[in-house]
Order: C-alpha cells, then structure tokens, then sequence
C-alpha cells in the first residue's frame, strides 16, 4: 500500500500540530505543548475516477526549534528533506520571525543536491494559536523581509478549511485526489515517533 511523508516544518507556534491533528482527527490539541517529534497517520480511501487506491498519509509534525547551524539541528532538519516527499512549511502571517525561518527553509531544500522533496507554503491568518500562549509575536508594519508567496493562506483552523488546504496539497503535489471526498477505512491514529520504530525504519529506507 502506497504511503506519503509529508513532513511539517516552521516555526514554533505557528500552527503545525493544530494543522496536522485537525486534519487528521478532526479536533484542536487540548492545550499549547512543545513539540519534539510526532507522526500522525491518515488512511485513505481515493475516489476510484481517481485511480489512486487506498494511501497512507504519514504527517511528520516537527520540532520548531531546529534553525541553529548547531550541526545537530543540521543533521535533523536534512533527515526531514530526506525522507520527505512533501515539505510543507507553516508560517504565521504576524510573526517575521516565523516567515524568515520559512523562507531560510526554502532557500536550503533548494540549494540541495540530487531529490528534493516538494515545497507548499502555507500562511496561517488564524488567531486560534494566539489562545495558546502569550508569547505569540505582533507583526512588524516595518517589516524588511520581501513578502513570502504562500501556496495556501489559511484563515482559519476549522475543519473544512484545513481539509481545503491538505487537499490542495495534495493536487498540487499530485499525490492523490480529494481527501474531503474520501472515505476513511480505519480510525486514524496519532502516535509518538519513539514508540514507531518499524514505521520510523520502513521510512527511513526509502
């Protein structure tokens, strides 16, 4: 069965495991916690005009604390561009800090040799992750950064936008159909990385 790594990469507090646990779950995490490493999976059954079969969809959600140029931070974020067949970069639209690192991102897996993962940028316009923690950044009116064009600007973390934004997602980086539209075979899981190791190596592999 075919399966998909879409690894979510970007700042802290910008949205990415409110993102990924919506998406796949259907609900908003319970309250703000760092993320180290999680994995959550999606089965997916496409539209048969589609032709895809059944799929998995692997979600990485990532650390937001990996942008030193401390060679441990190197060495995890080019495992992500390794393994990743989607990077998906998340960044919050009042936060310059959080569009710099999206874009020291870009310019990286661009300037890598040899496969890329695919890029898709997504602007997070929601105000629901400020409910997290006060330590979310205004924006800056004199921002000296060259504005980011997204792929996606997602405005809020309801449901049915973020099927919306995965879906195009994944239209755009043609790896499947509509996921609005599909049936789910199982109840999705989200596991902790560490307590994966077989998923983890099978991946790893490819």
């Amino acid at each position: 069965m075919p399966f998909h790594k879409i690894v979510v990469m970007g700042d802290k507090q910008v949205g990415k495991t409110a993102m990924s646990m919506m998406y796949v779950y259907g609900r908003m995490p319970p309250d703000y916690r760092p993320t180290s490493e999680d994995v959550y999976i999606k089965l997916l059954e496409q539209a048969p005009l589609k032709g895809k079969g059944t799929i998995y969809l692997h979600f990485w959600d990532t650390s937001g604390t990996i942008f030193s140029t401390d060679p441990d931070d190197r060495r995890t974020r080019f495992r992500y561009y390794n393994i990743a067949d989607v990077v998906m970069l998340v960044y919050d639209a009042q936060n310059e800090e959080s569009q710099e690192k999206v874009e020291f991102l870009k310019s990286e897996i661009n300037n890598l040799q040899g496969k890329k993962p695919t890029i898709f940028i997504v602007e997070n316009r929601s105000n629901s992750i400020a409910n997290y923690s006060s330590l979310k950044q205004s924006s800056d009116s004199n921002s000296s950064i060259p504005p980011i064009t997204p792929d996606y600007k997602l405005s809020t973390l309801q449901k049915n936008e973020v099927d919306s934004c995965i879906d195009q997602m994944l239209q755009a980086c043609q790896l499947g159909g509509s996921s609005s539209g599909n049936s789910i075979k199982r109840a999705p899981s989200r596991t902790s990385v560490h307590s994966m190791s077989t998923i983890k190596n099978k991946v790893l592999q490819k």
